[in-house]
């Protein structure tokens, strides 16, 4: 888990009612101040399951989030050897 401290305001606190309850509870629950890698992991794994062809793109705030998900992706049992090896798409 990383925290920006930069952001003031948890804006998933105000969440518009055409989400469901379920949704906005769910959403309610998460600090936007924290960028969750397991949960960014999984929906990248997610994204490639649905074997759509395509890219994934994520925007991160700086180069020490960007760097600092990188060494979690090598460290991770899926992507590790991808990121190692260069290849940066799946097939």
């Amino acid at each position: 888990m990383f925290y920006i401290s930069e952001l003031q305001v948890n804006c998933l606190l105000n969440i518009s009612s055409e989400y469901s309850q379920q949704t906005r509870q769910s959403l309610s629950k998460l600090n936007e101040k924290e960028i969750n890698f397991e949960l960014l992991c999984a929906l990248i794994q997610y994204i490639v399951g649905l074997d759509t062809p395509g890219a994934i793109l994520v925007f991160l705030d700086g180069w020490n989030i960007i760097f600092k998900i990188m060494k979690y992706l090598q460290q991770h049992p899926v992507f590790g050897e991808w990121i190692s090896s260069g290849c940066f798409y799946f097939k």
